[in-house]
């Protein structure tokens, strides 16, 4: 990883919805990355970004967690954010159908993207804790 891409956040592209390390559908919805039993959140991260990316990772800190009430669908999420970094490989997608694009993005530059509102809900947990 080079100087640059270490002040950056990678940012997939999921179905022409922008979502931080993949977990937001083209409708805003958190996918079905669910924990598997006696799975710890940090291993579900783990394994869906070694899936999905070809990355192994390093958690350096949880954000927090925020509820996501959907009337509409009669679904309640609870999505968390992790500040990780990369510890082996280079990102590539290795889910297609799943996955459009991937890139390199300030945090600045993020409130310019096409976020479901997960996303943006997400991002206020981050910004809080800079």
């Amino acid at each position: 990883m080079d100087q640059e891409q270490k002040e950056k956040i990678l940012f997939v592209l999921k179905n022409y919805t922008l979502g931080v390390l993949s977990t937001v559908t083209s409708e805003g919805l958190p996918e079905s990355a669910l924990v598997g039993f006696a799975e710890t959140m940090e291993d579900t991260v783990t394994r869906e970004i070694k899936e999905e990316l070809d990355i192994d990772i390093r958690i350096l800190k949880q954000f927090g967690c925020a509820n996501h009430i959907m009337p509409k669908e009669s679904q309640h999420w609870v999505s968390t954010i992790f500040l990780c970094e990369i510890a082996t490989g280079e990102p590539k997608i290795l889910e297609p159908g799943k996955c459009d694009e991937i890139g390199w993005f300030a945090l600045a530059e993020i409130a310019n993207l096409p976020l479901g509102v997960i996303m943006k809900e997400n991002l206020k947990l981050i910004e809080v804790n800079e």
